[in-house]
Parts: structure tokens; sequence; C-alpha cells
């Protein structure tokens, strides 16, 4: 499964997928699902990512959803059922009163249980935080650094623990 975006119509994008029809063969790609369409003239996606859950073989699409010159951007989603044709709602992960930039945001993993643990920028306050897919919902995010982050958060896992990497101040933290 690979993600595209591209500009359908300026400055809206589109966020499609590709899934290959043979595991051990790339060249061999299904049709295009529309993952998110642009629904107005000023609406704008970007940013996505993929997350595959470990067991169910299901997948969770995480991307920005930004009203150009309206109030709000969230970070948005919509799971991929593994033996379904089509996606299910859009959830809202985070709602923000200020237009998203044009920076990655989010970083998520998947473990064992098909849980999705998901940091991000909050872009209102420039915090770091943390929330969690399971059973269907996100919990409510807790702020993991109340200092003013810059960008590019990671989120890995080894064997145990998870670990958050993120820019703050020019300098890398964990």
């Amino acid at each position: 499964m690979f993600l595209d975006q591209f500009t359908s119509g300026t400055p809206r994008h589109v966020i499609v997928a590709y899934k290959s029809t043979n595991a051990d063969d790339t060249t061999a790609w299904g049709s295009q699902l529309s993952v998110v369409a642009v629904s107005g003239s000023l609406t704008t996606y970007s940013d996505p990512i993929v997350v595959p859950m470990t067991t169910s073989g299901n997948m969770y699409f995480i991307y920005n959803f930004d009203n150009i010159g309206g109030p709000l951007g969230d970070i948005a989603g919509k799971l991929w059922n593994n033996g379904g044709s089509s996606l299910g709602t859009e959830s809202v992960i985070a709602n923000f009163t200020t237009n998203i930039p044009s920076v990655n945001l989010t970083s998520a993993v998947s473990v064992s249980s098909d849980t999705i643990h998901l940091i991000y920028i909050n872009v209102d306050d420039s915090k770091l935080y943390y929330t969690e897919y399971s059973s269907g919902a996100w919990s409510t995010p807790i702020a993991i650094d109340t200092n003013t982050i810059d960008s590019f958060p990671a989120l890995t896992k080894n064997n145990t623990d998870l670990y958050a990497f993120y820019i703050r101040s020019n300098s890398i933290f964990y």
C-alpha cells in the first residue's frame, strides 16, 4: 500500500492509496482508493501517513485537514478494513483554532493489540501531545512536553517502550 497526494485545483489536495495486488510483486497495483477528496473550494488535506495495524491487517490513514482562510484545522483519520473495499468514517483526532502550517505534525506506530500510538504538535500552543487509538476510539490527548516544540516529531517502539523524538530550540529531545 502506498499513499499519494496531489493537487486538484489550487490549493486543494486529494489523498489516494494504491494496494499491491500481490505482496511479492510491486509491479502489479490495484485501482486507486480515494482516502479523502476535496469537499469544498477552500479545503486542503496534507501530510498523509498510513499505519499498518499489526494483528488485523487493517490500516489507519492519518492526515492534516485545513480550511484555507477558515477558522479551523484538524488532524483526522480513517480506518481501512482489510477485508473491505471502502474506508470508515472520518474521525477528528485533534482540532485547532489555527490553520495548519505546511510542516510534519504527526508520527504514529501500531502495536500487537492493534492499538495506534500517535504524537503530534498542537498548532495552537506548539506543545507535543500523545493520544492512542484503541477499540475504535481515540483517547483524550495528554501533553508530553509543555515547552514550545519546533517540528518533526517521530515516534518509534522497541519490544516494550515507546520513544518520542522531536526538535525543541534547535536540539533533539526524546
